[in-house]
């Protein structure tokens, strides 16, 4: 690719990874199944850009009162503030949110490599989403970003 703007040469990467719901554990094996877990990141530096789709079968074991997590990041996060990056969802289907103003969005913390799930709740700020608020047959499309070392 021709660098025009005078930018530094960047190594870029790029793959699949596969989503899934997780609870507080952060674990992929409490033998919850998805029909779709479908997802592409992009390395650029050390940003990574992602997207993904879930459509979910079955939570399995996992606590639904927990909040709600997709997990599988392609990267660990970098540590602290500078780490942290968001995901916006897209698409939903299947959802249980409470309310008919409720949007679902995404926090990155440092050092992880999940995604929080929070939504908004009208004008009052964010509240974490849980496994309820999804339901066992939910399905969410969404992208965001974050950065690694």
């Amino acid at each position: 690719m021709r660098n025009n703007f005078n930018l530094p040469d960047l190594p870029v990467e790029s793959g699949f990874w596969s989503p899934i719901f997780m609870d507080s554990s952060f674990s992929d094996g409490e033998s919850q199944t998805a029909s779709v877990s479908a997802g592409k990141y992009i390395k650029i530096g050390d940003y990574i850009f992602f997207h993904g789709d879930i459509t979910m079968t079955s939570f399995g074991t996992l606590t639904t009162a927990s909040q709600a997590y997709i997990g599988n990041l392609p990267y660990l996060s970098r540590s602290g503030s500078s780490g942290i990056g968001g995901a916006c969802f897209t698409t939903g289907g299947s959802l249980a949110l409470t309310g008919a103003t409720e949007n679902l969005t995404g926090n990155v913390n440092g050092a992880s490599r999940v995604i929080g799930l929070y939504t908004w709740d009208s004008t009052n700020g964010t509240t974490a989403a849980t496994l309820d608020d999804i339901s066992a047959n939910g399905s969410v499309t969404f992208f965001g970003f974050y950065t690694t070392n």
